[in-house]
């Protein structure tokens, strides 16, 4: 429950954190996106299209507010492609 209270009392933070996304528009980006979330409602990826229009999205119809624990491989597949196609982009090698 103080999770949830902190969320609802912390929306000017969100919100000064949304100011400043042009800090990463050019940063590769991926949404996996739980279209059966009943938490953060598919409406809501809208504006996240909008403040980052180059991101990839990845919908899964049938997963809810954690696709990585409902759809383990097919979230590990969407991962390994975007890892895959900007290779050097998201992560220096050691």
């Amino acid at each position: 429950m103080a999770f949830t209270r902190s969320l609802l009392n912390d929306q000017a933070w969100f919100e000064s954190l949304w100011a400043q996304r042009n800090v990463l528009q050019d940063k590769p980006m991926l949404f996996i996106w739980g279209m059966k979330d009943s938490v953060i409602k598919p409406k809501n990826l809208d504006k996240f299209l909008d403040g980052f229009p180059h991101a990839m999205v990845k919908q899964l119809p049938t997963a809810g507010h954690f696709p990585q624990g409902e759809q383990p491989d097919q979230v590990t597949a969407i991962l390994r492609e975007f890892l895959i196609s900007h290779n050097g982009q998201t992560a220096k090698k050691i």
